[in-house]
């Protein structure tokens, strides 16, 4: 009895600790112009379509086209945030920070109360979390170890 309880746990073990594997992913070119995301079998999980990049940890790429539009892509390459919808995307930790590009009939308030009106925090589903306005200020801490910085 006691055997089996122990060929039983060691089972248990060994396939508990086989689960947590990580997959990695890199980002591959052929003619140093254009990249495409590989994951650590070698298979290939985009086109060649990026042409710069930018990881995010953990989460996926910041990615440009050759139009040079911005857009996210998961560790697996799903596209989460399309090319084009957001001007402007970085990032901090798995945060991402966006703006977007404002046609004519927009604008932007000089109200000093707030920097940025144009500014929102997304996750790395691509959900919006916050939006700046006049009751949200949006402000990014730098993960340096030193002082924070206002984005």
């Amino acid at each position: 009895m006691k055997k089996l309880f122990l060929l039983i746990l060691a089972v248990l073990m060994i396939s508990g600790c086989s689960s947590k594997r990580v997959n990695n992913t890199f980002m591959i070119t052929r003619d140093n112009t254009l990249y495409a995301l590989y994951n650590q079998n070698g298979d290939k999980l985009t086109t060649y379509q990026y042409k710069t990049f930018e990881e995010v940890k953990d989460a996926g790429y910041i990615v440009t086209n050759d139009k040079d539009q911005v857009g996210f892509i998961s560790l697996e390459g799903d596209e989460i945030i399309p090319f084009g919808e957001y001007e402007t995307l970085s990032s901090s930790n798995q945060m991402l920070f966006a703006t977007k590009k404002l046609n004519e009939n927009q604008q932007v308030s000089k109200d000093p109360r707030y920097k940025e009106q144009n500014l929102y925090v997304i996750n790395s589903e691509g959900d919006v979390l916050y939006s700046a306005s006049q009751d949200v200020q949006i402000y990014k801490i730098l993960d340096t170890g030193h002082s924070g910085a206002e984005f």
